[in-house]
């Protein structure tokens, strides 16, 4: 009887570490630091994320000759970053996070076109 008290006890403890290993990993990533350089993949774009909730975006679209610098704010919202833009025509972006990248969810067609500003992947 001592011998499966003491087995059932162990399968305890490895249960209670294994919960406490998922709820650190959970923990983890749900408070991932954001802030550093994306670079656009599918366009030229660097977007820029400070700590404190600054953003700066710089760049060229494809059907423009001249390059681009705006800065503005940034939030999370669980998996989704928000980018609010200042300029002369304010703009504002989603992104969902997933890993190191960005992926536009939300944007401005007229500003952006139809497939938007796509993937951007962390730098630094």
């Amino acid at each position: 009887m001592g011998a499966a008290v003491a087995v059932a006890a162990a399968a305890a403890v490895a249960r209670m570490r294994l919960a406490l290993a998922a709820t650190l990993l959970i923990a983890a990533c749900a408070t991932a630091d954001l802030s550093g350089a994306y670079e656009g993949a599918e366009r030229d774009l660097r977007l820029t994320l400070w700590p404190e909730g600054r953003a700066a975006m710089t760049g060229a679209l494809a059907d423009r000759t001249s390059r681009f610098w705006v800065e503005g704010t940034w939030q999370r919202d669980e998996r989704r970053v928000v980018i609010e833009l200042r300029g002369p025509r304010p703009d504002r972006l989603v992104f969902e996070r997933g890993g190191d990248l960005l992926v536009a969810k939300e944007w401005d067609a007229v500003a952006w076109g139809e497939k938007g500003p796509g993937v951007l992947h962390r730098v630094r």
